[in-house]
């Protein structure tokens, strides 16, 4: 009899596998860096609460995500302050209150970030951690504000704190395109600059998983954010084809059960805009599985 869940098209996710790549990458991390997995967009589509307890059970003790929404979800399914979970993606004016209550940590991408992360921890009564993004060169989210600025609203907080700087890889998979060593250096010397205004000690990350599974630069980090690779994936270099250093294997299986078998003779056309016609007699299998349920309409015919 079979143990297949009674649906007609389903998802299987291994989480043994998510735990085992989780050790795959914690083994391959530069020295002196801890892992903080991305648990954004429902685990990519894996479900973000098993996922993340299995996670934070091999050892995890950061998350991140990519909007407070995501992150509240988390902590109402019992996810324990002691794991911090970073919102990476924006902080609209509706999800200040939420990051104090909620003891979560956001990333901030402007000088306005930083005054009304004050403003908060202030109303707040204690002083918050947050984290800060620059860009250095994806020239999406972060700060292209003056350092010299920046600089001087770090120096002046007191009821919130810098406690990370981060920057994300624009072609880290690129092997042939000096961008990511750009970008790095541009992220050393935001750091350097802020170490020498005597700012406290604080985090400093900027990979994910192409520039884990690659190596593609040197910078000092202490905190890596590998999302793909956790669910078993790596993004295809251009260039040279070195190995890579990340042993991981997809997680998860889409299965879908069959409608109907039938038996066609040769010079029938089949599907929408008859995109196939075969060329001898043929069994085909219809499937229960369609756009509704999220198979791309581009997969016709391949």
């Amino acid at each position: 009899m079979s143990s297949d869940p009674p649906y007609r098209t389903f998802l299987e996710v291994s989480l043994s596998a998510i735990h085992a790549n989780y050790l795959a990458i914690a083994s391959q991390v530069p020295r002196g860096a801890i892992m903080m997995p991305v648990v954004k967009a429902n685990a990519y589509g894996h479900g973000a609460i098993p996922v993340s307890q299995t996670l934070i059970n091999a050892g995890a003790h950061w998350l991140a995500v990519s909007n407070t929404l995501e992150a509240v979800a988390l902590r109402q399914a019992g996810i324990p302050p002691s794991t911090h979970i970073l919102v990476m993606a924006g902080i609209h004016p509706f999800d200040w209150p939420f990051l104090a209550e909620h003891q979560l940590t956001p990333v901030l991408h402007s000088m306005a970030d930083i005054a009304s992360m004050e403003q908060l921890g202030r109303k707040a009564g204690r002083i918050l951690p947050f984290h800060f993004k620059f860009d250095t060169g994806l020239s999406r989210l972060g700060s292209r504000e003056l350092i010299t600025e920046i600089v001087g609203h770090l120096q002046s907080l007191q009821h919130s704190r810098l406690e990370g700087v981060m920057s994300h890889f624009a072609s880290a998979a690129d092997l042939l395109n000096p961008k990511t060593q750009n970008q790095a250096a541009l992220l050393r010397e935001y750091v350097r600059q802020l170490r020498q205004a005597g700012l406290p000690p604080f985090l400093v990350h900027i990979d994910a998983t192409n520039s884990l599974h690659h190596r593609s630069h040197n910078t000092e980090v202490h905190l890596v954010r590998p999302g793909l690779a956790v669910y078993g994936y790596v993004t295809e270099p251009k260039g040279l084809a070195i190995p890579g250093r990340l042993a991981v294997h997809p997680a998860l299986t889409w299965k879908t059960r069959v409608i109907s078998v039938k038996n066609l003779p040769a010079g029938v056309d089949v599907g929408y805009g008859s995109q196939y016609r075969t060329t001898e007699p043929t069994t085909i299998a219809v499937l229960s599985v369609g756009y509704a349920d999220g198979y791309p309409h581009q997969l016709s015919n391949r």
